[in-house]
């Protein structure tokens, strides 16, 4: 109990200094020790980002990592996060659900005009290819993959659809199909000659 408090309190003390959500460093360095193995960055609690070169520019993936500093600010932790599979699993879970939602924000700037159909299509293509990270580096148990597809449907259908909505609104009538039939719109009547 006393530990507790005492950490709650030195927490407290260095968050007077360190933003979580601001790290102080990033470090760009391909061969970084930490960098080794399969992962393209790491975040080193209290404020650092470790990140390959090819990847200093992607802000999914530093927002992904930028989740992991402040889960450790939260008091999750890293030793925890080793020897526990759901801890393992649940921190992994929200960075990548972070990350989909920075990689859709970015896909929806880079291509205006969409529908919601088509960018949930992205979203969804993006959560299959973390699925398949989680399921194979990250020491999971077989089937973690079809759990976080069964997650992120449900927080797409919580958290960012209703976001995709207030950002472009109805699906924009597009010049390769034709519109919808609606009583502004009706079909033409039918010549009664016509069988």
């Amino acid at each position: 109990r006393l530990l507790f408090s005492t950490m709650k309190v030195l927490r407290y003390i260095m968050s007077l200094f360190f933003n979580p959500n601001k790290p102080k460093m990033i470090v760009v360095d391909d061969n970084h020790p930490k960098l080794e193995g399969r992962h393209d960055a790491r975040a080193w609690w209290p404020n650092k980002i470790y990140i390959k070169r090819s990847h200093q520019y992607d802000v999914p993936l530093i927002e992904h990592e930028k989740t992991h500093l402040r889960q450790m600010w939260r008091g999750l932790s890293w030793t925890l996060y080793q020897i526990n599979k759901n801890v393992r699993y649940d921190m992994e879970q929200e960075a990548y659900l972070v990350q989909i939602e920075y990689s859709l924000r970015e896909y929806m700037k880079s291509h205006p005009g969409l529908t919601r159909n088509e960018y949930r299509q992205y979203a969804d293509e993006r959560a299959r290819t973390y699925a398949g990270y989680l399921q194979r580096n990250y020491g999971l148990d077989a089937g973690t993959d079809e759990r976080f597809l069964k997650d992120y449907d449900r927080w797409y259908l919580s958290h960012l659809h209703p976001w995709i909505v207030s950002q472009i609104g109805e699906d924009p009538v597009r010049h390769d199909q034709t519109p919808p039939k609606t009583p502004s719109n009706p079909e033409p009547p039918k010549n009664k000659y016509e069988f």
